[in-house]
């Protein structure tokens, strides 16, 4: 492939494949024998903008292709609560489905058991940094029955005020405050029944 740079024209050549820039507003796409294919610019301007209809067809294309992904990103941003304390550096949230749920409830103990990478080597060696907070901010307690910093393995209960048994309930587990002490409150969870 031969690169050639001649007046106004970069010329790039294959044997017979060319592309040309002259100094006319035009571009020519084809080969050297055949071109077959010709758009000017100044041509492709005033048919966009000779009328009204078009020039609206046309902005609200542009528009539609710079919103489109921005939009795209806002709608899958993490929608939710505000970031409840900022000491915390990490935040899960958990949904609790309400088809498993019978009946609305209310101070019941959940059992909240996963095993997450995520929590490897971000949480206190004991998970004592570990919270868990409603959608309003309302700190709910929980007690740690395992936790393996290793694996990211997490047993917990998690006392939740009320449970909906008709919508879904979205609960925030935060993590990752090296300088916290202990957030349990396991003698919180369980009442005297």
């Amino acid at each position: 492939m031969d690169i050639k740079r001649k007046e106004s024209k970069l010329v790039i050549s294959n044997q017979s494949s060319v592309i040309k820039t002259p100094k006319k507003k035009r571009l020519v796409l084809g080969f050297k024998k055949h071109s077959s294919y010709k758009t000017y610019l100044s041509n492709m301007t005033n048919f966009l903008f000779k009328t009204k209809k078009r020039k609206l067809i046309f902005s609200l294309a542009l528009i539609l292709l710079i919103i489109a992904p921005l939009s795209f990103y806002l709608w899958n941003k993490q929608a939710g609560a505000s970031w409840w304390n900022s000491d915390w550096n990490y935040r899960r949230s958990i949904t609790i489905n309400s088809a498993q749920i019978p009946g609305d409830l209310n101070n019941f103990p959940m059992l909240v058991s996963f095993t997450d990478s995520n929590l490897i080597n971000k949480t206190q060696s004991n998970g004592n940094d570990i919270i868990f907070i409603e959608e309003n901010g309302t700190r709910l307690n929980h007690e740690i029955e395992k936790f393996d910093n290793t694996t990211g393995e997490l047993v917990v209960w998690v006392k939740i005020p009320e449970l909906d048994g008709d919508n879904d309930s979205i609960i925030y587990m935060y993590y990752g405050n090296q300088t916290v002490d202990n957030q349990q409150r396991p003698e919180d969870v369980w009442d005297e029944n």
